[in-house]
């Protein structure tokens, strides 16, 4: 999966950096502004879907606040780091290697 979001960073980066200037134009705009807020929400719910393997329908909210809103913060970071520094951005495997070394970290801590 991660490698196909990387994929479109690369593929569709006029849409992505579109969608970075829209945010900071939401700060201007409060109809663009609850657009995007709706538009992050669908994100999170087709997120949660994805990795579920489930129709966005069936994706309930804590889910979707949940392991919706983690890959949406992950999928933000990475776009941002991949439209500024593509060349020293994490890949697919590293991306999942710092996930699986994150779940160490808080499982060490529970």
């Amino acid at each position: 999966m991660w490698a196909e979001i990387i994929e479109s960073f690369q593929d569709d980066r006029t849409l992505w950096l579109a969608t970075l200037e829209a945010l900071l134009q939401a700060e201007h705009s409060d109809d663009l502004r609850r657009y995007l807020a709706g538009s992050q929400a669908q994100g999170r719910r087709g997120l949660a879907a994805l990795l579920l393997g489930t129709p966005e329908d069936e994706v309930g909210d804590t889910a979707t606040r949940t392991l919706g809103a983690a890959q949406m913060a992950l999928f933000t970071g990475l776009m941002t780091q991949w439209l500024t520094d593509p060349d020293q951005a994490a890949d697919a495997s590293e991306i999942v290697a710092g996930l699986r070394a994150l779940t160490d970290i808080v499982d060490a801590h529970e």
